[in-house]
Parts: C-alpha cells; sequence; structure tokens
C-alpha cells in the first residue's frame, strides 16, 4: 500500500503520499493491538506511530551516514 504513489506519481508528491499511508498504517496497527488488549486506542496508536517514526528516522540516518542516495 505504501509504494502505491511510485508507482501512480513520483517526486515529492510521491513521497509524501507514501509517508501519510505509512503512518496511517501504523496508527490504524496500533489503535487495533491496544483495542484488543483492552488498551486505550489512542495512546496505542500514537506509541505506535512514534516506535515507526523512529525506526524511520534511524534508517534515514544510517543510510546518510554510510552515503547511500536514491537516484
Amino acid at each position: 500500500m505504501v509504494v502505491l504513489p511510485y508507482l501512480i506519481g513520483s517526486g515529492v508528491a510521491a513521497l509524501v503520499a507514501a509517508i501519510v499511508l505509512a503512518a496511517a498504517a501504523l496508527v490504524c496497527v496500533g489503535g487495533g493491538i491496544g483495542a484488543l488488549n483492552g488498551r486505550p486506542v489512542l495512546r496505542s496508536a500514537l506509541r505506535q506511530l512514534l516506535v515507526g517514526a523512529v525506526a524511520a528516522a534511524v534508517t534515514y540516518g544510517v543510510g546518510h551516514l554510510i552515503g547511500a542516495a536514491v537516484r
């Protein structure tokens, strides 16, 4: 689902759309897990979003440090 914007378009618009779709998926999964476990849905959703954002930032940082580039 997250790669769909790149199949339709490219550039910054596709990147922003992919980030929005990924964030929405993280929130839905986190909220669902929270609901299934009897925990606050919003808190679980935001926690999952934070974990996903940190993972993406670390991945970007490591790629930047080793000189990886997407062309």
